[in-house]
């Protein structure tokens, strides 16, 4: 796994991930879709899908009581001090009702390399419930009365107390709420984007989960075209047949020439990245757009893994 570092990055380039504090840094709380019969057969559901700038999240805050913490973690890779911020639950309270959840997953910024991709988790109950007299899972803007630099994770570091360093993920501006019980943290599963696909073989033929499969249905029944929102680099080495390529970060200055390509906005689009991370994005970006059907299909790996699997089962 490549280092993440953001502290090194221009000025340029942290307004550009999202990472200005108080300006361009962003929070989004959503639900996973995922599911896979029998062991998860319903996704997970919240009411309120949430975008948070960092005046929100410190209003919520103050409204909710700020939160002090003065407990770090188990092992090394995090700073002692006084760590002020909001509670997760707190945050997550704002989502409304919410059903079938297990799992909270969180990642931050990450540069075009998949490799850069830090993600950690926690289960529900530790999000919502902290064992008596002990502090919360925060979400923290300030160590020692002072706002957290980027070497130090900021604008936003989530800092779960009692726990080793590496859940204490830099750089947050993504929390996904999942029916789906197993760790996918980058220190258990690696940067494998379809570690959790867990393709079977049957009689030589693999097959998918349900939601993989769900994926397909869609592609197939739509006749979605697929959008690649990779850099140019990773397209050249890992290319998907047949992908319309605009990187995620010439995706917005050319809407007008993706809305020639598919001819209007009610077209299927699917888009898709190294790990589903960027095109999520994407979705939102389209979606704002006025993108009538629009649909995150997670990776190239997943897409290449139904590519194969078609081909055996002709």
């Amino acid at each position: 796994m490549a280092d993440q570092d953001q502290s090194t990055l221009g000025s340029e380039a942290v307004d550009a991930a999202g990472l200005l504090f108080g300006e361009t840094w962003s929070l989004s709380v959503t639900a996973d879709p995922f599911v896979e019969p029998p062991h998860v057969e319903l996704p997970a559901t919240i009411d309120t899908p949430l975008r948070l700038d960092l005046a929100s999240l410190q209003a919520l805050g103050h409204e909710q009581c700020t939160v002090k913490s003065l407990k770090a973690s188990s092992g090394k890779g995090l700073p002692e001090g006084v760590w002020e911020g909001v509670s997760l639950a707190s945050v997550l309270r704002e989502c409304g009702k919410t059903e079938n959840v297990r799992r909270v997953n969180y990642w931050g910024f990450h540069d075009d390399a998949p490799a850069q991709i830090f993600s950690a988790s926690v289960s529900f109950t530790e999000a919502m419930e902290p064992p008596a007299g002990e502090p919360p899972v925060m979400l923290c803007w300030a160590l020692n009365g002072k706002p957290l630099h980027l070497e130090q994770g900021g604008p936003i570091r989530m800092v779960v107390p009692r726990a080793r360093g590496y859940k204490s993920t830099k750089w947050v501006k993504h929390i996904t709420l999942t029916n789906d019980d197993r760790v996918v943290d980058t220190y258990d599963v690696g940067n494998d984007p379809v570690k959790r696909l867990q393709i079977f073989s049957n009689d030589g033929v693999p097959e998918l989960p349900d939601w993989a499969e769900d994926i397909r249905d869609w592609i197939d029944t739509n006749g979605a075209l697929l959008l690649d929102v990779r850099t140019v680099q990773e397209v050249a080495t890992h290319p998907v047949k047949g992908a319309h390529h605009i990187s995620i970060q010439t995706l917005e200055e050319n809407i007008p020439t993706l809305l020639e390509t598919v001819g209007d906005k009610n077209r299927a689009i699917g888009a898709f990245c190294a790990a589903g991370i960027r095109s999520q994005k994407a979705v939102q970006i389209l979606e704002r757009h006025e993108f009538t059907r629009v649909k995150n299909v997670h990776s190239a790996d997943l897409l290449k893994h139904l590519e194969a699997i078609s081909s055996q089962k002709q």
